[in-house]
């Protein structure tokens, strides 16, 4: 256990996950505590030098669902959890999403949305728990689980997806689904058994995953060529 305790001070809105671009900026996914309009400012790069932000980004328009809340709301950012993860050139960074079906892909240098890949929006039910103001979501269980997890190299995206309703076992899937970082479909691995996380080597030859069944969890290796 580290012996020093060291207490941080809040700062901006963030949400569900944040990534390192260089040694002076940050990329995360949160909205601009300044910006009343509830569907912009999806993406935030933080400058921790110089403790200034840049927020940008828009929901897909195609999802209707953003214009029914209110403007002082953060569900519909609660909804669009997931795991950024950043180009190892830095260039780009890619966002999986939990309770949807979908990608954005981020253009680190014009601080764009370049690529969204949505092929279901989050379908979500929001609750409000008892006797408190806090509102949390519910699964819908007739929507199907986004991307468990993901990998990138430098050419391509890697994203495992369970192909399984919330009403089933999603926490683990079969299919790796590449993508090149224009966000087009390469090709789709269908593993032998149900993994939750899995990594790629650098020369795209071997595929290591993690599953766990009653007892215990264990590594799978699969040669990919």
């Amino acid at each position: 256990m580290p012996t020093e305790i060291v207490h941080l001070k809040r700062g901006y809105i963030a949400h569900a996950s944040i990534a390192k671009l260089d040694d002076e900026k940050l990329i995360y996914s949160g909205k601009d505590p300044y910006d009343e309009r509830t569907n912009h400012t999806r993406f935030s790069i933080f400058n921790f030098l110089s403790d200034s932000v840049y927020c940008f980004g828009e929901y897909p328009s195609e999802d209707k669902e953003i214009d029914k809340i209110p403007s002082t709301g953060y569900n519909r950012l609660t909804a669009y959890q997931g795991n950024i993860t950043v180009k190892p050139d830095k260039r780009k960074a890619v966002m999986i999403y939990y309770y949807a079906v979908g990608f954005d892909i981020i253009d680190i240098t014009t601080q764009t949305i370049a690529i969204s890949k949505m092929y279901q929006y989050p379908m979500v039910d929001l609750l409000t728990i008892p006797n408190t103001n806090i509102q949390g979501i519910k699964n819908n269980s007739e929507s199907y689980r986004g991307f468990i997890d993901l990998f990138c190299n430098d050419y391509f995206i890697y994203v495992l997806y369970s192909d399984k309703t919330f009403e089933e076992n999603y926490r683990e899937g079969r299919h790796i689904l590449k993508y090149d970082w224009d966000g087009n479909p390469v090709c789709r691995y269908i593993l032998s058994e149900e993994i939750s996380s899995f990594t790629i080597d650098k020369y795209e030859k071997n595929l290591y995953a993690t599953r766990n069944d009653e007892e215990f969890g264990y590594i799978i290796r699969y040669q990919m060529n």
